[in-house]
């Protein structure tokens, strides 16, 4: 699910990968910057092969549009999701990025990047 609401912070809270491609595809075609707080929900197992291929596919089809125009990207882990599992997330993602449990957190530090750009 996505929130505009409080654009240019966008919130997306479905666990789902494409979903939150999509979601920041959506963001970097508004060519403004922006910051997002992603919620990641799942406990599910990493994907492999072709699937996990169509996702590192889709993630460097959007990172130009990330670098240009995101100012940060915070994770909030809910679960089981090991916090490891997004370490050196910035050079992935080609934005800053932010790891946490809290989603109060998560919109701070989201604010916080959108700020220093202004």
């Amino acid at each position: 699910m996505e929130n505009w609401d409080q654009w240019p912070l966008l919130e997306v809270s479905d666990g789902d990968p494409a979903s939150v491609t999509s979601a920041l595809r959506s963001a970097t075609e508004r060519q403004t910057p922006f910051a997002a707080v992603v919620a990641l929900t799942t406990s599910e197992p990493a994907s492999r092969g072709q699937e996990a291929r169509a996702r590192v596919r889709m993630l460097m089809q959007i990172r130009p549009g990330l670098r240009r125009w995101c100012r940060g990207l915070a994770f909030v882990l809910e679960g089981d999701l090991p916090e490891k599992s997004l370490r050196s997330a910035d050079k992935l993602w080609g934005c800053p990025t932010y790891t946490t449990r809290d989603l109060a957190q998560a919109r701070d530090w989201a604010r916080r990047a959108l700020a220093e750009d202004a």
